[in-house]
């Protein structure tokens, strides 16, 4: 069998040069095709199946097209969730200054948007009238080799300019013109037209650059309102979707200018921003999604802002974590959102991308693309080592008993000041009863009430001076901690899930004396103090009181504050925090749960889980939601990192992880093939190393044995460097972080409130809801210097460049360097 399928991956492709050749495509199918905007094969070939079903094709026939106009094709028009392989095609495009090339690592990128955007007059038209006379050129002096697609909505392009940038770059001026294609969009739905039908004209013109100048002109003139904004947000959608895909699919670079507003609410970054919102930067997530922070803290996305640092992924290396830094924040509004469930949930828009692994490379996927059953990748082990987090000081209650000498000293001053027991006893907050007790009988009182009657008397502190320190069970002397060590964290968790905090106590209720003793122990090693366990009647439980009502108000913070203190933790102490909730709202059958009424606490508790390479999903269950620990790799470094304390419980763990049908769930999603196919090519049986199986991932435990195996192969010293690439690709993977979870399921929902995508550089990627998910595009924003022709570039955002900025200047000829000369007029 295997040899029947390498015979046939021999076969040379077969190549269709028009949509009626590809089987399944009649006359009356590639007329509908044609009306929907796909006229060439390239277009079919980056299609969806849901767009093909809408001229009537079924989804399986839709699914073969499509295949087979991707076998058709050369290498360089495939898929966007092939994007990684697809880089090692990319083009660059100079933009005329050595300065801005630098900036853009070189040039623009084919296969992706760049959006210049500034304020009127700055000059984005001027540099796309250079960019389509510079595509022009030979690769090798910066140009593609190719022609230029310019939409012009506001009726900016002038030939005049082609002319002056053609002759100084040694291009015959006609000839320039004639490769560059100009077409006037009216109105939005024409300049939406115009890119559906492009591809034919990009196709027989070798069109290597697409302008849209402006993107966002008349969408903005025609959908006015708070009411329409949903309506046009989601068409740039589509029209940016569209865009995209036809550069990927030409390997074309892809410009589109914008306009900008006033943003008067702006902090942490430039007063103004893009028209269009965020939809032109394609990524939006729901605003309750949770973003890991680099120090540990776990916020909400739209809490986010520059210049915070975030985890990060280096997907580009040895993937491996990083540290990223957020450089802006976007807000938008859209029509519907999707929520996918893969274990972690999380809400997005059809284009943010996810990553997941084709062959084995790592792509990105819009969501939009994604299916149930694909795998999506998440940092399995997030590393933050945390720091001790402080608390308020809080000053526990002295009490103090006065000296015979004392009392008689302090009556007789007293009595001197004509202070009336009434008045007294109103100033110091006692009853006269107790007040002539302190006084006459020896009775302890608070330090602060000696100081006011010392203050009443005129004594001042002296009066502290004739009392001695008193502690007994009643009036006993508190430890009040100021920072967070394991045991307090462990007790906060146990409180959190079943402590009671009244005015002046804590109850916690358990079925098990065993554990109600440990936390018992617990308490008074943080605290000094001694509570007490009763059994509750009528009731299989006990209860556990403490008394006090510094600690109650203590536990009341850090219950208020956990989210913020926890996280931020040394790792101990995270650890010690869950096995108090465990203890408290968990079980153990087969699995671990733990069960909570509050969703949020769940959602904080599985990416914490994450630190420890625990994976976990959250159910809905009866009155409350469960968050499960099931996979076998998780379940056995909960056991090792985390624990129980109940004797019962533990024991049960022990035995789910012993049991070796649970052990080793941390899945990779590679194709067996590929092994099957690399085990061949050294000489080695197959069948002895991989099992062939229709299951579409490995445990990374026989991957691991796997790569040894190869490696340690008489034949691998001899194997072809394509194989030595997959096993030094397979080792990345397999000793990365990065995990994979299916998605159980994709649902689309209607948007009602605003969506949100941050910026991250170098890396362009960020965790959320414990996903790893991708950033936004190649974004330019262009400004006036003091005054003359010197413009300023500033490198916004770019899923593979750190911001930055560099000058230039507008010249007769087009986009130049600045000279020193014009270094010293700039600075005067």
């Amino acid at each position: 069998m295997p040899e029947q399928k390498e015979k046939q991956t021999t076969e040379p492709k077969k190549r269709y040069e028009f949509i009626e050749d590809i089987p399944g495509i009649g006359p009356a199918t590639a007329e509908k095709l044609r009306e929907l905007g796909f006229h060439t094969v390239e277009s079919l070939a980056t299609a969806t199946v849901r767009e093909l079903e809408q001229a009537g094709i079924g989804e399986k026939q839709a699914a073969k097209i499509i295949g087979e106009a991707r076998n058709s094709i050369a290498t360089s028009f495939i898929r966007a969730d092939e994007l990684m392989r697809m880089r090692q095609n990319v083009l660059r495009l100079s933009m005329g200054s050595k300065q801005l090339d630098e900036l853009v690592g070189g040039g623009l990128e084919s296969q992706t948007i760049t959006e210049l955007y500034g304020e009127y007059g700055v000059g984005k038209s001027i540099l796309c009238h250079q960019l389509a006379v510079n595509a022009q050129l030979p690769i090798e002096q910066g140009g593609l080799n190719g022609g230029a697609l310019y939409v012009d909505t506001e009726n900016t392009f002038r030939p005049e300019w082609i002319v002056r940038m053609a002759t100084p770059l040694g291009l015959d001026a006609e000839a320039a013109g004639k490769n560059i294609i100009y077409s006037e969009a009216f109105n939005s739905d024409h300049q939406m037209l115009i890119l559906e039908k492009a591809d034919k004209v990009i196709q027989e013109n070798n069109i290597k650059l697409i302008i849209v100048d402006s993107l966002t002109a008349h969408f903005r003139s025609e959908y006015l309102g708070r009411e329409m904004l949903a309506e046009r947000q989601q068409k740039i959608n589509s029209h940016m979707h569209r865009l995209v895909r036809l550069a990927r699919a030409f390997n074309a670079v892809a410009v589109v200018t914008n306009q900008v507003m006033a943003k008067p609410d702006a902090f942490f970054a430039s007063g103004i921003e893009a028209v269009g919102g965020h939809i032109v930067a394609h990524t939006c997530l729901h605003p309750d999604t949770l973003v890991q922070l680099a120090d540990g803290s776990i916020t909400k996305i739209d809490s986010v802002h520059n210049p915070l640092p975030l985890a990060s992924m280096n997907l580009n290396g040895d993937l491996q974590p990083a540290t990223g830094r957020c450089i802006g924040i976007w807000k938008t509004e859209l029509a519907e959102i999707l929520r996918i469930r893969a274990g972690f949930e999380i809400k997005a828009s059809a284009n943010h991308r996810f990553f997941k692994l084709q062959r084995l490379d790592i792509a990105e996927v819009p969501a939009k693309d994604l299916k149930a059953g694909d795998y999506v990748a998440y940092q399995r082990k997030i590393a933050v080592d945390g720091a001790p987090q402080s608390l308020r000081v809080v000053e526990p209650k002295r009490f103090y008993k006065l000296t015979p000498d004392g009392s008689r000293l302090l009556k007789s001053s007293l009595r001197t000041r004509g202070v009336t027991r009434g008045s007294l006893a109103g100033a110091v907050g006692l009853t006269k009863r107790t007040l002539r007790r302190v006084l006459n009988q020896a009775f302890p009182a608070e330090k602060n009430v000696f100081r006011k009657m010392g203050e009443l008397a005129g004594l001042g502190d002296t009066v502290l001076e004739r009392c001695v320190a008193h502690c007994s069970q009643k009036w006993r002397l508190l430890r009040m901690p100021t920072r967070v060590d394991r045991d307090l964290a462990q007790l906060s968790g146990y409180v959190l899930g079943d402590g009671n905090l009244g005015e002046r106590s804590i109850r916690i209720k358990d079925q098990r004396l065993s554990v109600l003793g440990v936390y018992r122990r617990v308490f008074s090693k943080v605290f000094g103090v001694n509570g007490s366990i009763a059994r509750i009647r009528r009731k299989r439980c006990y209860e556990l009181a403490v008394s006090s009502v510094e600690i109650t108000d203590l536990f009341k913070h850090l219950l208020d504050k956990w989210k913020e203190i926890i996280p931020k933790s040394p790792r101990e102490c995270v650890a010690s925090f869950i096995r108090g909730l465990a203890d408290a709202e968990g079980s153990v059958q087969e699995w671990v749960c733990i069960a909570q009424s509050d969703r949020s606490v769940l959602e904080i508790l599985q990416m914490l889980l994450l630190r420890f390479g625990i994976k976990s999903a959250i159910e809905s269950g009866k009155g409350a939601y469960l968050l499960r620990i099931a996979e076998g790799t998780s379940l056995a470094n909960f056991h090792r990192e985390i624990g129980l304390t109940a004797q019962d419980k533990a024991r049960k763990l022990a035995k789910a992880v012993g049991r070796r049908s649970r052990i080793g769930g941390d899945l990779i999603p590679v194709d067996r093939q590929i092994l099957w196919d690399m085990t061949k090519s050294i000489g080695l049986r197959p069948s002895r190393l991989v099992k062939h199986r229709e299951a579409t991932a490995m445990t990374r435990s026989l991957l691991t044995r796997f790569v040894k195996k190869i490696k340690d192969s008489q034949g691998y010293r001899h194997a072809s460097q394509d194989v030595v690439e997959k096993v030094k690709k397979l080792e990345r993977l397999v000793n990365s972080p990065l995990g994979w979870e299916r998605i159980r399921s994709i649902s689309s929902e209607k948007a009602t409130t605003p969506v949100y995508d941050i910026t991250v550089s170098p890396h362009a990627n960020f965790v959320a809801n414990g996903l790893l998910v991708h950033n936004s595009h190649t974004r330019i924003f262009l400004r006036r210097a003091t005054g003359g022709p010197v413009r300023i570039a500033r490198l916004v955002s770019s899923p593979y460049l750190p911001e930055g900025e560099r000058i230039f200047k507008i010249t007769e000829e087009g986009i130049k360097d600045i000279t020193e000369e014009d270094e010293v007029k700039r600075r005067r």
